[in-house]
């Protein structure tokens, strides 16, 4: 009951703009210097949160690797006051403006993207409702 309830919770604070995922195989890449390590909370709960939903998804350790077939998703947390993460993420979006922005920091502290997640952390609770709302058409 606590792991539903959790969930219900975590529905109702995904938020995204222009945030939905076409079938086909998706690339995860994680800009995050700090991911959140303790908590498990890296991009492979993002991942797994995907194949849950039978999405073929491979994380990217390497965002040169990124094939233009597939839809890129990509990881933030501090990109306004991280410079590092900050330039990786605007390069990023440089050679694929396309990408979704998963971003599992504070509102406040997101890239300003046209097609953005708002997931409020990167534990796996979080992540399923990331892409649950990422799987839905936009209303």
């Amino acid at each position: 009951q606590a792991e539903q309830l959790g969930a219900e919770a975590a529905a109702q604070a995904v938020r995204r703009r222009h945030a939905v995922l076409e079938p086909g195989p998706v690339a995860v890449v994680d800009v995050r210097l700090r991911a959140q390590h303790a908590s498990g909370a890296r991009s492979q709960q993002l991942i797994h949160a995907l194949r849950e939903r039978d999405v073929r998804a491979e994380e990217l350790d390497r965002p040169d690797r990124v094939d233009s077939d597939e839809q890129l998703l990509v990881l933030t947390r501090l990109p306004r006051s991280d410079e590092e993460e900050g330039q990786r993420l605007a390069d990023l979006l440089a050679r694929r403006p396309d990408a979704i922005v998963v971003h599992t920091g504070v509102p406040d502290a997101a890239p300003d993207h046209r097609r953005l997640v708002l997931a409020h952390g990167g534990g796996r609770t979080m992540m399923r409702a990331a892409v649950q709302l990422m799987l839905e058409e936009e209303r």
